[in-house]
């Protein structure tokens, strides 16, 4: 029997981590979409990669220790399973997860020290991963289109205002020519008015 150890470092707290490993749904994204359950209690059951792993769950430390019995397909038939020990360490910038993997059958150990760099640890780097770049980008992105609606919407509050006080003009140009009409009217008729006054009548017999 073989005992391989290897570890990588995460910027995550060993909570998260911890938790991500005994949930079905985010130990398969964890390790990139493989289908993946887990039954969290001692005693529980889990499978990995479509099923190519599966055991059970030995001894649990909340964010510290996970212990469990594990085999694949490959596994000679008739070997015992193996024994996985997860180790969390917690770290300045996250964590260091430790695996302490034993019983594992002659010839396989370095098969599988291969198998937990690239199908554990690099698409758990990936997985998680801060997001604050993407957040920052999108924030600037809905940030810009609400500057540009106000200096359009400026622009047209001040083109009807401009419209308004030319109409404006408008009507009261009218109006000083309608005013101007109508007097022009009354001083005429105040003339022949005047002038019937001071003109001999016609027609007047003696």
């Amino acid at each position: 029997m073989e005992t391989i150890e290897v570890a990588a470092e995460f910027k995550v707290d060993p909570k998260r981590l911890y938790e991500a490993w005994l949930d079905g749904k985010q130990h398969s994204a964890l390790t990139g979409g493989a289908v993946a359950s887990v039954e969290n209690w001692v005693g529980g059951q889990h499978t990995a990669w479509d099923g190519y792993i599966w055991g059970r769950v030995l001894e649990l430390e909340p964010y510290r220790r996970i212990v469990q019995s594990w085999r694949t397909s490959e596994f000679p038939v008739g070997s015992q399973d193996s024994r996985l020990e997860v180790i969390l360490e917690p770290t300045a910038d996250g964590t260091r997860l430790r695996l302490r993997h034993s019983n594992i059958p002659d010839g396989q150990g370095e098969m599988y020290r291969e198998g937990w760099d690239a199908s554990y640890f690099t698409p758990m780097r990936a997985y998680f991963k801060p997001a604050e770049t993407t957040v920052t980008k999108t924030t600037r992105t809905e940030a810009a289109p609400k500057k540009t609606t106000r200096k359009k919407t400026g622009r047209k509050v001040a083109a009807r205002k401009k419209t308004n006080r030319k109409v404006t003009a408008r009507k009261k140009t009218a109006r000083k020519k309608t005013a101007r009409k109508k007097a022009t009217p009354k001083k005429t008729s105040r003339k022949v008015a005047a002038r019937r006054r001071t003109s001999p009548r016609k027609g007047r017999r003696k």
